[in-house]
């Protein structure tokens, strides 16, 4: 009888909550401040933010960062390397929700993608030398985090 007691219990508490629910889905929610900040606390969450470098060897490199779509942070990247004048921009790298680094050499470059500017930076120098490049140095580093929207 205890456990029939317990059971029935379980399921008001169960069909309370769920009525609850149904009350915010309904037409009045929206003046129940209630169902408001329930509705807000489901919304807020994090949305990746990309950045992207390109660059022309004559004009020297363009960067982008905290955008909201891969391509946007190429063409925003893209635009950047022309307004500087360059002719023949490339994309060298493009990152979402971290740090990229551009690894300059006496002939040649490397990238690298890091949770930390720094970390990328030191990635790339090793990515640089282990590549047979001479003259490794950073030329670039930039972050695009992640961003906590409400």
């Amino acid at each position: 009888m205890k456990q029939i007691r317990c059971a029935a219990w379980a399921l008001m508490l169960l069909f309370a909550a769920g009525a609850h629910a149904q009350d915010c889905a309904a037409p009045r929610a929206a003046n129940d401040p209630g169902c408001a900040r329930a509705s807000a606390a489901r919304a807020a969450h994090w949305e990746s933010r990309w950045g992207a470098f390109a660059l022309d060897e004559t004009a020297g490199l363009g960067a982008a960062s905290g955008e909201r779509s891969k391509p946007s942070a190429e063409r925003a990247a893209l635009a950047a390397c022309k307004r500087k004048g360059g002719r023949k921009c490339a994309l060298m790298l493009t990152f979402a929700d971290q740090c990229g680094a551009l690894i300059a050499a006496d002939r040649g470059s490397s990238v690298a993608v890091s949770p930390t500017a720094q970390a990328a930076t030191e990635l790339g120098l090793s990515i640089c030398r282990r590549g047979g490049l001479s003259g490794c140095r950073p030329y670039h580093a930039q972050c695009s985090p992640a961003q906590w929207v409400e």
